[in-house]
Protein backbone atom coordinates (compact mmCIF):
# COMPACT_ATOMS: atom_id res chain seq x y z
CA UNK A 1 0.00 0.00 0.00
CA UNK A 2 1.15 3.54 -0.77
CA UNK A 3 0.30 6.69 1.15
CA UNK A 4 0.55 10.19 -0.29
CA UNK A 5 1.94 12.66 2.26
CA UNK A 6 2.19 16.45 2.03
CA UNK A 7 3.68 19.03 4.35
CA UNK A 8 6.69 21.25 4.88
CA UNK A 9 10.31 20.87 5.95
CA UNK A 10 11.45 23.36 8.62
CA UNK A 11 14.37 25.74 8.38
CA UNK A 12 17.43 24.83 10.41
CA UNK A 13 16.71 27.76 12.74
CA UNK A 14 12.92 27.33 12.71
CA UNK A 15 12.66 27.45 16.51
CA UNK A 16 13.86 31.06 16.39
CA UNK A 17 11.73 32.09 13.41
CA UNK A 18 8.50 34.04 13.71
CA UNK A 19 5.10 32.88 12.45
CA UNK A 20 5.06 32.66 8.66
CA UNK A 21 8.80 32.11 8.25
CA UNK A 22 9.50 28.66 9.74
CA UNK A 23 9.31 26.23 6.80
CA UNK A 24 11.87 26.24 3.98
CA UNK A 25 10.36 23.75 1.49
CA UNK A 26 6.98 22.26 0.68
CA UNK A 27 6.95 18.56 -0.08
CA UNK A 28 4.77 15.79 -1.42
CA UNK A 29 6.01 12.23 -0.87
CA UNK A 30 4.84 8.69 -1.56
CA UNK A 31 5.36 6.25 1.30
CA UNK A 32 5.46 2.49 0.68
CA UNK A 33 3.84 1.44 3.93
CA UNK A 34 4.92 -2.20 3.92
CA UNK A 35 8.56 -1.43 3.06
CA UNK A 36 8.56 1.67 5.31
CA UNK A 37 10.29 3.61 2.53
CA UNK A 38 9.60 6.93 0.85
CA UNK A 39 9.78 5.98 -2.81
CA UNK A 40 9.14 9.35 -4.47
CA UNK A 41 9.28 13.00 -3.41
CA UNK A 42 8.78 16.48 -4.85
CA UNK A 43 10.13 19.52 -3.03
CA UNK A 44 8.81 22.92 -3.95
CA UNK A 45 9.18 26.65 -3.36
CA UNK A 46 6.78 29.29 -4.65
CA UNK A 47 8.18 31.53 -7.42
CA UNK A 48 9.74 34.80 -6.29
CA UNK A 49 7.58 36.74 -8.76
CA UNK A 50 4.76 36.61 -6.21
CA UNK A 51 6.47 35.24 -3.11
CA UNK A 52 9.56 35.73 -0.98
CA UNK A 53 12.46 33.42 -0.20
CA UNK A 54 11.98 34.02 3.52
CA UNK A 55 8.27 33.13 3.73
CA UNK A 56 7.00 29.73 4.87
CA UNK A 57 6.74 27.01 2.22
CA UNK A 58 4.29 24.16 2.86
CA UNK A 59 1.81 21.95 1.04
CA UNK A 60 -1.34 21.78 3.13
CA UNK A 61 -4.28 19.35 2.73
CA UNK A 62 -5.03 18.32 -0.83
CA UNK A 63 -7.49 16.19 -2.79
CA UNK A 64 -6.79 13.31 -5.16
CA UNK A 65 -8.86 13.34 -8.36
CA UNK A 66 -7.95 10.51 -10.71
CA UNK A 67 -4.20 10.59 -11.24
CA UNK A 68 -3.83 14.16 -10.05
CA UNK A 69 -3.23 15.73 -6.65
CA UNK A 70 -4.81 19.15 -6.22
CA UNK A 71 -3.02 20.71 -3.26
CA UNK A 72 -2.61 24.18 -1.77
CA UNK A 73 0.67 25.75 -0.84
CA UNK A 74 0.30 28.75 1.45
CA UNK A 75 -0.42 30.95 -1.58
CA UNK A 76 -1.23 28.69 -4.55
CA UNK A 77 -3.27 25.77 -5.80
CA UNK A 78 -1.12 23.22 -7.62
CA UNK A 79 -2.19 20.38 -9.91
CA UNK A 80 0.41 17.61 -9.63
CA UNK A 81 0.58 14.33 -11.58
CA UNK A 82 0.78 11.62 -8.92
CA UNK A 83 2.79 9.18 -11.08
CA UNK A 84 5.45 11.59 -12.31
CA UNK A 85 5.19 14.44 -9.77
CA UNK A 86 5.11 16.84 -12.71
CA UNK A 87 3.39 20.11 -11.82
CA UNK A 88 0.74 20.45 -14.51
CA UNK A 89 -0.37 23.97 -13.58
CA UNK A 90 -0.64 26.50 -10.77
CA UNK A 91 -3.39 28.93 -9.75
CA UNK A 92 -2.58 31.89 -7.52
CA UNK A 93 -4.47 35.02 -6.49
CA UNK A 94 -3.43 38.11 -4.48
CA UNK A 95 -6.02 37.10 -1.84
CA UNK A 96 -4.40 33.69 -1.28
CA UNK A 97 -2.72 33.47 2.11
CA UNK A 98 -2.36 30.57 4.54
CA UNK A 99 -4.51 28.27 2.41
CA UNK A 100 -5.30 25.08 4.34
CA UNK A 101 -7.43 22.86 2.10
CA UNK A 102 -8.78 22.53 -1.42
CA UNK A 103 -11.44 20.09 -2.58
CA UNK A 104 -13.64 19.66 -5.65
CA UNK A 105 -17.44 19.73 -5.94
CA UNK A 106 -19.65 20.23 -9.03
CA UNK A 107 -16.55 20.96 -11.13
CA UNK A 108 -15.49 23.83 -8.88
CA UNK A 109 -12.67 24.24 -6.41
CA UNK A 110 -13.60 24.94 -2.79
CA UNK A 111 -10.69 26.55 -0.97
CA UNK A 112 -10.29 26.99 2.79
CA UNK A 113 -8.48 30.32 2.75
CA UNK A 114 -7.57 30.44 6.41
CA UNK A 115 -5.62 33.68 6.17
CA UNK A 116 -8.68 35.69 5.09
CA UNK A 117 -11.09 33.51 7.12
CA UNK A 118 -13.14 32.66 4.02
CA UNK A 119 -14.21 29.83 1.76
CA UNK A 120 -13.47 30.78 -1.83
CA UNK A 121 -15.07 28.98 -4.78
CA UNK A 122 -13.12 28.97 -8.03
CA UNK A 123 -13.64 27.40 -11.43
CA UNK A 124 -10.88 25.29 -12.95
CA UNK A 125 -9.68 28.28 -14.95
CA UNK A 126 -8.84 30.00 -11.68
CA UNK A 127 -11.61 32.61 -11.59
CA UNK A 128 -13.13 33.30 -8.17
CA UNK A 129 -16.86 32.65 -8.52
CA UNK A 130 -17.90 33.33 -4.95
CA UNK A 131 -16.52 33.95 -1.49
CA UNK A 132 -18.00 33.30 1.95
CA UNK A 133 -16.29 35.26 4.75
CA UNK A 134 -16.63 33.68 8.19
CA UNK A 135 -15.98 36.83 10.22
CA UNK A 136 -17.19 40.39 9.70
CA UNK A 137 -14.03 42.23 10.73
CA UNK A 138 -11.15 40.00 9.67
CA UNK A 139 -7.66 40.86 10.87
CA UNK A 140 -6.26 40.83 7.30
CA UNK A 141 -8.09 44.10 6.57
CA UNK A 142 -5.36 45.95 8.46
CA UNK A 143 -3.24 45.55 5.31
CA UNK A 144 -5.48 47.79 3.19
CA UNK A 145 -8.26 47.59 0.62
CA UNK A 146 -6.64 45.35 -2.01
CA UNK A 147 -3.34 44.08 -0.63
CA UNK A 148 -1.26 41.30 -2.17
CA UNK A 149 -1.60 38.98 0.81
CA UNK A 150 0.77 36.44 -0.72
CA UNK A 151 3.59 38.62 0.60
CA UNK A 152 2.18 38.82 4.13
CA UNK A 153 3.82 36.36 6.54
CA UNK A 154 0.77 35.99 8.80
CA UNK A 155 -2.68 37.52 9.25
CA UNK A 156 -3.11 36.06 12.74
CA UNK A 157 -4.82 36.21 15.15
CA UNK A 158 -7.69 34.35 13.51
CA UNK A 159 -11.13 34.27 15.08
CA UNK A 160 -12.37 31.16 13.23
CA UNK A 161 -9.33 29.62 11.48
CA UNK A 162 -11.26 27.33 9.15
CA UNK A 163 -9.23 24.25 8.22
CA UNK A 164 -11.20 21.90 6.01
CA UNK A 165 -14.18 21.73 3.62
CA UNK A 166 -16.36 18.62 3.23
CA UNK A 167 -19.80 17.90 1.76
CA UNK A 168 -22.93 16.33 3.25
CA UNK A 169 -25.67 15.69 0.66
CA UNK A 170 -24.08 18.32 -1.56
CA UNK A 171 -23.98 20.93 1.21
CA UNK A 172 -20.55 22.38 2.06
CA UNK A 173 -19.40 22.16 5.67
CA UNK A 174 -16.24 23.51 7.31
CA UNK A 175 -14.21 22.63 10.38
CA UNK A 176 -13.51 25.64 12.60
CA UNK A 177 -10.34 25.36 14.62
CA UNK A 178 -11.00 28.21 17.04
CA UNK A 179 -14.71 27.45 17.48
CA UNK A 180 -13.96 23.74 18.06
CA UNK A 181 -16.73 22.56 15.78
CA UNK A 182 -17.87 21.88 12.23
CA UNK A 183 -20.74 23.82 10.68
CA UNK A 184 -22.66 24.11 7.45
CA UNK A 185 -21.17 26.88 5.35
CA UNK A 186 -24.62 28.33 4.68
CA UNK A 187 -26.35 27.60 7.98
CA UNK A 188 -24.21 27.73 11.12
CA UNK A 189 -27.19 26.40 13.08
CA UNK A 190 -26.27 23.02 11.64
CA UNK A 191 -23.33 22.21 13.88
CA UNK A 192 -21.19 19.31 15.08
CA UNK A 193 -19.68 19.97 18.51
CA UNK A 194 -16.03 18.89 18.60
CA UNK A 195 -15.08 20.33 22.00
CA UNK A 196 -14.09 16.87 23.23
CA UNK A 197 -10.75 17.75 24.79
CA UNK A 198 -8.28 20.62 24.88
CA UNK A 199 -7.36 19.93 21.24
CA UNK A 200 -8.76 21.76 18.22
CA UNK A 201 -10.36 20.12 15.15
CA UNK A 202 -8.49 19.90 11.87
CA UNK A 203 -9.53 17.45 9.15
CA UNK A 204 -13.06 16.15 8.56
CA UNK A 205 -12.49 13.16 6.30
CA UNK A 206 -15.59 11.26 5.10
CA UNK A 207 -15.40 7.51 4.54
CA UNK A 208 -18.64 5.59 4.04
CA UNK A 209 -21.25 6.71 6.56
CA UNK A 210 -18.81 8.39 8.92
CA UNK A 211 -16.84 11.62 9.27
CA UNK A 212 -13.45 11.24 10.90
CA UNK A 213 -12.23 14.40 12.61
CA UNK A 214 -8.76 14.77 14.06
CA UNK A 215 -8.14 16.92 17.12
CA UNK A 216 -4.69 18.44 17.42
CA UNK A 217 -4.03 16.86 20.83
CA UNK A 218 -4.37 13.31 19.48
CA UNK A 219 -8.05 12.33 19.33
CA UNK A 220 -10.10 10.83 16.51
CA UNK A 221 -13.77 11.78 16.68
CA UNK A 222 -16.10 9.57 14.62
CA UNK A 223 -19.44 11.16 13.65
CA UNK A 224 -22.32 9.54 11.76
CA UNK A 225 -22.78 11.72 8.67
CA UNK A 226 -26.51 10.95 8.47
CA UNK A 227 -27.47 11.71 12.08
CA UNK A 228 -24.55 14.06 12.94
CA UNK A 229 -24.26 12.12 16.19
CA UNK A 230 -20.96 11.17 17.73
CA UNK A 231 -20.31 7.41 17.38
CA UNK A 232 -16.86 7.12 18.95
CA UNK A 233 -13.93 9.07 20.37
CA UNK A 234 -10.53 7.40 20.18
CA UNK A 235 -7.95 8.92 22.50
CA UNK A 236 -4.56 8.15 20.96
CA UNK A 237 -2.88 9.42 24.15
CA UNK A 238 -4.53 6.63 26.15
CA UNK A 239 -3.27 4.08 23.66
CA UNK A 240 0.29 5.11 24.51
CA UNK A 241 -0.61 5.33 28.24
CA UNK A 242 -0.25 9.13 28.14
CA UNK A 243 3.53 8.81 28.37
CA UNK A 244 4.41 10.44 25.06
CA UNK A 245 3.97 13.89 23.55
CA UNK A 246 2.31 12.68 20.37
CA UNK A 247 2.77 15.87 18.36
CA UNK A 248 0.42 18.06 16.36
CA UNK A 249 -2.26 15.76 14.92
CA UNK A 250 -3.78 16.67 11.53
CA UNK A 251 -4.15 14.39 8.52
CA UNK A 252 -6.03 11.09 8.65
CA UNK A 253 -6.80 8.28 6.23
CA UNK A 254 -9.13 5.35 6.91
CA UNK A 255 -8.62 1.96 5.26
CA UNK A 256 -11.03 -0.63 6.64
CA UNK A 257 -10.72 -0.51 10.44
CA UNK A 258 -7.23 1.00 10.26
CA UNK A 259 -6.52 4.71 10.76
CA UNK A 260 -3.35 6.27 9.36
CA UNK A 261 -2.67 9.49 11.24
CA UNK A 262 -0.11 12.21 10.53
CA UNK A 263 1.75 13.78 13.45
CA UNK A 264 3.95 16.85 13.14
CA UNK A 265 6.70 17.37 15.68
CA UNK A 266 5.39 19.91 18.15
CA UNK A 267 7.08 23.28 17.77
CA UNK A 268 7.48 25.91 20.45
CA UNK A 269 4.94 28.35 18.99
CA UNK A 270 2.17 25.74 19.20
CA UNK A 271 3.06 24.94 22.79
CA UNK A 272 2.88 28.62 23.73
CA UNK A 273 -0.34 29.30 21.78
CA UNK A 274 -2.38 26.15 22.32
CA UNK A 275 -0.38 23.94 24.62
CA UNK A 276 -2.43 23.84 27.81
CA UNK A 277 -2.91 20.13 27.15
CA UNK A 278 0.81 19.43 26.94
CA UNK A 279 2.34 17.96 30.08
CA UNK A 280 5.97 18.86 30.56
CA UNK A 281 8.35 15.95 30.85
CA UNK A 282 6.69 13.79 28.22
CA UNK A 283 8.99 12.31 25.62
CA UNK A 284 8.78 14.24 22.34
CA UNK A 285 8.07 12.28 19.17
CA UNK A 286 9.32 12.95 15.62
CA UNK A 287 7.11 13.76 12.66
CA UNK A 288 5.59 10.48 11.50
CA UNK A 289 2.64 8.49 10.21
CA UNK A 290 1.05 6.14 12.76
CA UNK A 291 -1.27 3.21 12.05
CA UNK A 292 -3.98 2.46 14.62
CA UNK A 293 -6.41 -0.44 14.77
CA UNK A 294 -9.63 1.37 15.63
CA UNK A 295 -11.43 -1.81 16.70
CA UNK A 296 -8.75 -3.02 19.08
CA UNK A 297 -7.67 0.53 20.03
CA UNK A 298 -4.03 -0.39 19.44
CA UNK A 299 -1.02 1.22 17.82
CA UNK A 300 0.08 -1.08 14.99
CA UNK A 301 3.11 0.66 13.52
CA UNK A 302 4.80 4.01 12.91
CA UNK A 303 6.99 5.36 10.10
CA UNK A 304 9.04 8.49 10.74
CA UNK A 305 9.18 11.27 8.18
CA UNK A 306 12.97 11.42 8.30
CA UNK A 307 15.85 13.47 9.65
CA UNK A 308 14.35 16.78 8.53
CA UNK A 309 11.18 16.24 10.54
CA UNK A 310 8.52 18.68 9.53
CA UNK A 311 4.80 19.38 9.36
CA UNK A 312 2.40 16.79 7.91
CA UNK A 313 -0.99 17.68 6.42
CA UNK A 314 -2.33 15.30 3.73
CA UNK A 315 -2.41 11.55 4.36
CA UNK A 316 -4.07 9.71 1.45
CA UNK A 317 -4.16 6.08 0.35
CA UNK A 318 -3.36 5.93 -3.40
CA UNK A 319 -2.35 2.34 -4.25
CA UNK A 320 -2.70 -1.17 -2.77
Amino acid sequence: MELLITGGYPRDNHARCKEGFRYAEAFVSVLDWEKEEFVRELRYKSPLEYSSESLTQQFKTGTVIGDELIVPSNIEILFIDIDTFKINRVITKPSFTDLHHVTVHDDNLYVANTGVESVQILDFEGDILNEYPQVEDATWKQFGESPDLRLVASTKPHFVHLNFVFFLDGEPWITRFQKRDAVSLFDHGKRIDLAISEGRPHDGHIVGDFIYFTLTDGHIVVVNKNTLKREDVIDLNEICNNKLQLGWCRGIEIVGDQAYVGFSRLRRSKIVEYGAWIIQGKQKQPARIAQYDMTKKELVKEVELGDKGGAIFTVRHIND
